[in-house]
């Protein structure tokens, strides 16, 4: 509960996850570190302190700033978890834009939901405002569809891997051509 509100599972490793980004991007440019181990030995002093649940964090949700070659590590050695990309397939599921068929991309974990709605904008010609994105990703064996409902956030707060689906929408509710 948090100012008598009841604060959800999803909505607590949504703010744990914000809040290793911010930390990340502290590090990144007040520190200078780029990358660091697992266990988050050798980080500043002052930042540790600053922040002492980063360490459990890590722990939990996985390094924002993999070391060189560590096995949840970019592509490429010291390469953060910010800057990696994945290939998606962009999908609209909207009936006017079928015909433009699907497209493949390498898009940087980065990327915020307001930018991919930009680039679907490109792509199919649709308005930001007019659609609503669904990510469908698979878990080992267990597929499963995510929301992208905040414009603010990026893939990597959605968990969105290399493969994924993202299906666009219409947000008013419109004829979808194909199944969610």
């Amino acid at each position: 509960v948090l100012n008598g509100s009841t604060v959800t599972a999803k909505e607590r490793t949504d703010a744990e996850r914000l809040y290793l980004k911010q930390c990340s991007q502290e590090l990144s440019s007040a520190h200078g570190v780029t990358a660091h181990p697992d266990s988050c030995e050798g980080l500043p002093e002052a930042f540790l302190r600053d922040h002492p649940v980063y360490p459990l964090l890590v722990a939990k949700h996985g390094n924002p700033l993999q070391a060189s070659g560590s096995a949840r590590g970019g592509s490429e050695p010291g390469s953060s978890a910010f800057l990696q990309t994945v290939n998606v397939t962009l999908r609209s599921a909207q009936a006017q834009t079928l015909a433009k068929g699907d497209r493949t991309r390498a898009v940087p974990l980065s990327l915020t939901v307001a930018k991919l709605k930009l680039l679907f904008q490109s792509l199919y010609g649709v308005a930001p405002a007019r659609q609503h994105l669904l990510a469908k990703v698979q878990e080992g064996d267990i597929p499963f569809t995510i929301e992208l409902t905040d414009d603010h956030s990026d893939l990597q707060h959605y968990c969105i891997t290399d493969n994924a689906v993202i299906e666009m929408h219409d947000a008013q509710g419109g004829s979808s051509a194909r199944p969610a």
